[in-house]
């Protein structure tokens, strides 16, 4: 492994597609997707997939 990346998107279709991109330039999956919730305001959290890749 020469090279690391972690794509983090907050809409899934989105993600999804950073992620395709990334495999079709030979990047590889290291892991399963991570997703965070984030504080929005007092009732609201906006959700994150990451993703990380290695070549």
């Amino acid at each position: 492994m020469k090279e690391y990346q972690i794509i983090t998107h907050q809409a899934p279709p989105e993600f999804a597609k950073l992620v395709n991109q990334a495999l079709k330039e030979g990047w590889q999956l290291i892991g399963g997707i991570s997703t965070t919730a984030v504080p929005k305001d007092e009732n609201t959290y906006q959700i994150f997939f990451s993703q990380a890749l290695a070549k």
